[in-house]
């Protein structure tokens, strides 16, 4: 193993103090939440693509205190995953930024929203290597200690242990900025539903397969709540159409068709107008739903009803994997198009 103990993981081809700089801290609050829950997933699929008996787990646990005004305070947030942990090969990847290869077309940003939220994130990781098994932790943070080194990433150590199963966990720690407020209001029901929101896609298209996903919610380390999130919470697709769109190039007199095209499919999920609040169209990059794009929504109106239920469309393509940025999330889609879509109903999905 090539790192030793308490050694900073220096970056020698890039400046962390420009990469901080040039990759901005997320306008979603709870971006280094689903930047650890999608890779809690990623981890747990390759485990369960090696070994046909194993059934993932994540577990969220939100710890608050209580203060002088008897309200709750967020303290920390964890999440555990059984997948396959962070091994030399995964530990390598974690270290290395622009990736090309990570999973779910993940260039290794992520762990700058860790950075940019959280003090200190630590990590802790049993996992199995050459018919033996070791338990990794590391640090992730910009203190003054790190980024002095030309860091982010700290191994405190790395040692055999002897355990029969990998597991890890992250904690986020030390909540910085303004962003308190988001995380303040966090219990097991408020993330659940986030979560639901977020990665209705994901869960959609792979519910036979989806880990067992808890959420407990601490004051002052008791236990007040928990929720689960199962197939049952997980909305089907009402309907499924795929468009083809066909790219133009500016003429002198307007816009004029080219040969090439994308494809692209829209699901379209029918809900209770309890659950959602209004009508949305939104597209969905590597089963992430995007919270913020520049597509309009004319159809229906935000606040329309049918049968007491709102629609939610979800535009989904490889095109717009391709052009995810290293915010993940933020999409290089030029604002200015000229679309021609036909739609073709086929058979419903996610039943």
């Amino acid at each position: 193993m090539k790192y030793k103990d308490n050694q900073f993981i220096k970056a020698n081809d890039l400046s962390f103090i420009g990469v901080l700089r040039d990759i901005k801290e997320s306008r979603s609050a709870l971006q280094p939440v689903f930047e650890c829950f999608t890779n809690a997933l990623e981890s747990a699929k390759i485990k369960q693509d090696s070994n046909v008996d194993y059934k993932g787990k994540i577990s969220i646990k939100i710890y608050t205190t209580k203060t002088l005004l008897e309200n709750t305070e967020f303290h920390h947030l964890s999440i555990t995953d059984n997948g396959i942990g962070f091994n030399d090969k995964e530990f390598d990847r974690f270290n290395t930024y622009k990736q090309v290869d990570k999973g779910f077309n993940n260039l290794g940003s992520g762990r700058i929203q860790y950075v940019h939220y959280f003090d200190l994130t630590t990590i802790k990781s049993v996992f199995e290597q050459d018919g033996k098994f070791f338990e990794r932790r590391f640090d992730v943070s910009k203190k003054k200690d790190f980024i002095s080194k030309n860091a982010i990433v700290k191994r405190i150590y790395c040692k055999e242990v002897d355990v029969s199963d990998t597991e890890t966990t992250v904690s986020f720690n030390d909540l910085l900025r303004s962003r308190s407020s988001v995380y303040n209001v966090l219990d097991a029901q408020t993330l659940k539903e986030k979560l639901i929101d977020r990665y209705v896609h994901y869960f959609c298209y792979n519910k036979d397969i989806l880990p067992e996903i808890s959420i407990e919610f601490y004051i002052s380390s008791k236990l007040k709540n928990r929720s689960v999130i199962t197939r049952d919470d997980i909305p089907s697709i009402d309907k499924t159409c795929h468009a083809t769109v066909q790219y133009s190039k500016k003429g002198n007199k307007g816009f004029d068709k080219v040969k090439k095209s994308e494809d692209f499919t829209i699901d379209a999920f029918k809900i209770s107008k309890k659950r959602l609040k209004e009508n949305k169209l939104n597209l969905v990059s590597k089963g992430e739903i995007i919270e913020e794009s520049n597509v309009t929504f004319e159809s229906l109106a935000k606040g329309e009803m049918i049968e007491d239920s709102r629609f939610l469309f979800l535009v989904s393509s490889d095109y717009i994997d391709e052009r995810d940025t290293n915010a993940r999330g933020v999409l290089n889609i030029p604002t200015m198009v000229h679309l021609q879509m036909t739609c073709l109903p086929v058979k419903k999905k996610c039943s």
